[in-house]
C-alpha cells in the first residue's frame, strides 16, 4: 500500500519542483547556529515501569516521566548557506532517560531552492504537523502530548526527501521516507503529503492545514526499553516488547490555529485532530497471532496568552481507541499486547507558566493531570529552558 501511495506522491513532488510557482514558500535558512536545551524536575511518584497507554501500541521515544532532575533535551543546530539556492543543515541532539544519556547526529540534510520550490533531502523530520516531533526546548510544555506519543512515538525522524512549494497563501508538500520511524518499521517505506492555508484577517494570523501519511511495518516492536534502543534501560520491560505488528497504518489529520496581538499581548489558540487506521497482524515469539483492525482518533486543544516576559498556556488531549481482533485469541495474548482498555479514553490536561527572565533563559512551571486507565495521576514540574542563537554575521567575522 505504501508503494501505491509513494508513487503518486513522488510524481507530484517532481511536478511541484519543476512548476513555476508565483511565490516562494520560504527563504533558505541563513548561516546560523542555535543552542537549545531544557532541564526539568518532576514531582511524580517514582515510576520504575514502562509507560503504557492501554488500548494503543507504543514505540519510538514515548518513555515514562521520572521523579528526578532530568536533561530533557539539548540541541546544537547549524545552517550553512552555500549560495542563493543551496544550504546545508545539521542537528546534534541528546537527552537523558532512566540514568542513561545519549548524544547523536539527529538530523543532517540539504536544502535546494528550485524554481521557487524547496527540496530537502537527508535525515529530517516531517512537516505534516509539529505534534510529530516533540522537544521540550521548543514546546510550551515540559511534557509531550498524548497524540505525539501514540501516533508518532513522540519524535518522528527518518531518512527521506521532501518537496514543498507555495502559491499565494497556500503551501503544499510531499514527503517520501525510508520507513524506519514510528509508525513504520524495518525500512518498509512511508509517504506523506500536506497542504496549508495561512490567511491574515483583521491583524490575526490564521493557519489551516490538512495532511495524510501511509506507513508500512514489518514486525514492528516496542523497543523503547531494550538494548535495541540507544538510550533505553534493560531494567524496565514493556509488556508488549515481544509483540510485533506487520501491516499498514494510514493517518489523517487537520490543524487550525489563530494568533492575534494587541499592543504587547499575544493571544493564540490551536485545535488538532488526528485519526489512525491500522490493519495487519499481531504476533508474538510463541507463534501466537491475530489479525487486527484498529482505529485511533485523538484531539488536542490549546489556549495561550503571552504578555511581556510571561506566557500562560493550557492544553487538553483526548484519545478514543478502538481495537477489533479479527481472529480468535486467548486472554493471555490479548493482555500481553496492551490493547485492552475496558472502554477508557485516555486524557491529559496541562497548564504551564513560562517566565523569560533573560534574553536566552526561561523558567517554566507546569501542572498536569493524566488519566491513561482507571487511575488519574497528577504532578507538577519545574524546568529551565535556554535558547541561544549566533547570527550569520558574527559567525563570518570570527
Amino acid at each position: 500500500m505504501t508503494k501505491l501511495f509513494l508513487g503518486p506522491a513522488l510524481y507530484l513532488a517532481l511536478c511541484m519542483a519543476t512548476a513555476n510557482a508565483h511565490e516562494s514558500l520560504t527563504q533558505l535558512p541563513a548561516t546560523q547556529i542555535y543552542l537549545r536545551g531544557a532541564m526539568t524536575y518532576r514531582n511524580i511518584t517514582d515510576n520504575t515501569s514502562a509507560r503504557m497507554i492501554p488500548g494503543a501500541l507504543l514505540g519510538g521515544e514515548a518513555t515514562a516521566p521520572e521523579k528526578s532532575l532530568q536533561l530533557d533535551d539539548i540541541q546544537l543546530v547549524g545552517h550553512y548557506l552555500a549560495d542563493d539556492s543551496f544550504a546545508i543543515s545539521a542537528k546534534i541532539s541528546g537527552h537523558e532517560h532512566n540514568g542513561d544519556s545519549s548524544l547523536t547526529l539527529e538530523n543532517i540534510w540539504l536544502t535546494w531552492g528550485l524554481n521557487k520550490s524547496l527540496i530537502e533531502i537527508g535525515r529530517i523530520t516531517t512537516d505534516i504537523t509539529p505534534t510529530a516531533y516533540y522537544h521540550a526546548s521548543e514546546s510550551a510544555f515540559n511534557e509531550a502530548s498524548l497524540l505525539s506519543d501514540v501516533f508518532f512515538g513522540r519524535h518522528f525522524n527518518d531518512v527521506g526527501v521532501r518537496v514543498k512549494s507555495s502559491l499565494h497563501n497556500i503551501n503544499a508538500g510531499v514527503e517520501g521516507w525510508r520507513g524506519s520511524a514510528w509508525p513504520s518499521a524495518n525500512n518498509e517505506g512511508a509517504a506523506s503529503a500536506f497542504a496549508s492555508w495561512q490567511p491574515v484577517f483583521y491583524n490575526s494570523q490564521f493557519t489551516l492545514k490538512t495532511w495524510a501519511m501511509n506507513a508500512t511495518s514489518a514486525d514492528r516492536r516496542d523497543d523503547r526499553y531494550t538494548n535495541a534502543h540507544t538510550h533505553g534501560s534493560t531494567a524496565i520491560v514493556s509488556s508488549a516488547a515481544n509483540i510485533g505488528f506487520t501491516g499498514e497504518t494510514q493517518l489523517f489529520g487537520a490543524f487550525a490555529s489563530i494568533e492575534h496581538t494587541i499592543v504587547q499581548t499575544r493571544m493564540f489558540a490551536e485545535l488538532e485532530w488526528i485519526v489512525s487506521n491500522l490493519n495487519g497482524t499481531l504476533s508474538d515469539d510463541n507463534n501466537q497471532s491475530s489479525q487486527i483492525d484498529a482505529e485511533y482518533s485523538g484531539s488536542r486543544a490549546l489556549l495561550g496568552i503571552a504578555s511581556q516576559h510571561h506566557q500562560w498556556t493550557v492544553q487538553f488531549d483526548n484519545l478514543i481507541l478502538k481495537n477489533h481482533f479479527l481472529t480468535a485469541v486467548n486472554q493471555q495474548f490479548l493482555q500481553q499486547t496492551g490493547l485492552v482498555n475496558n472502554g477508557t479514553n485516555p486524557q491529559k490536561l496541562m497548564f504551564a507558566w513560562q517566565w523569560d527572565f533573560h534574553r536566552d533563559l526561561s523558567l517554566r512551571a507546569q501542572w498536569q493531570s493524566e488519566k491513561l486507565s482507571e487511575d488519574t495521576v497528577e504532578y507538577g514540574s519545574l524546568g529551565i529552558v535556554w535558547n541561544t542563537a549566533i547570527d550569520g554575521a558574527r559567525l563570518r567575522h570570527r
